[in-house]
């Protein structure tokens, strides 16, 4: 019966997200416009955007994040950490395309929020002792410092405060991630 209802459920989400969706692809449609020059030639056509090309200066990007959402209440936590992860490298992705676009204000705040997502797949590894995530998350995390290494290079921020604050929690999340393989053995 249990089981039942949790099947029920994640059906219920899933359509959810489906609605949401194609809400998006609908938006996406409806936005799209041709730009124009003086001299009437197309500099830009129509584009159907998905996914990863969605940044968080879109406006149908918060619809995007509330699917994200859905999915992640709707997944187990095996799933849930995996989902993490992925949204964590989007997100830094989403980080770097803004920082080539001249937007370090947006690319700082996407780069936290992709730090944040990593930091709770690293904790939920940890509290589930998902011993065979450790070494990905290990991995993510090294990424991640690289990632951030050439931001911080490419970034005029006049406080880069931030990116040694990555650093420390990278740090201290790497030493739990490698405490928990030592349980292993």
């Amino acid at each position: 019966m249990q089981t039942l209802l949790i099947m029920k459920q994640k059906i219920l989400w899933r359509l959810i997200g489906l609605v949401v969706g194609v809400g998006i692809v609908a938006t996406s449609l409806l936005m799209a416009r041709d730009v124009n020059s003086e001299s009437e030639q197309s500099i830009s056509h129509k584009q159907l955007h998905f996914g990863d090309q969605i940044l968080p200066n879109n406006t149908i990007y918060p619809a995007l994040m509330a699917v994200d959402r859905i999915k992640l209440i709707s997944a187990t936590k095996t799933e849930r950490l995996v989902l993490m992860i992925k949204y964590s490298q989007r997100r830094l992705g989403s980080a770097c395309q803004l920082v080539e676009e001249s937007q370090p204000d947006l690319a700082v705040t996407t780069l936290l929020k992709s730090h944040h997502y990593l930091m709770q797949a690293v904790d939920l590894a940890i509290e589930t002792r998902q011993i065979h995530q450790a070494p990905v998350l290990i991995s993510e995390l090294n990424y991640f410092l690289e990632i951030c290494d050439d931001l911080k290079a490419k970034l005029q921020l006049a406080d880069k405060s931030v990116f040694e604050a990555i650093a420390a929690q990278n740090t201290s999340a790497e030493s739990r991630l490698q405490q928990l393989l030592l349980t292993e053995h």
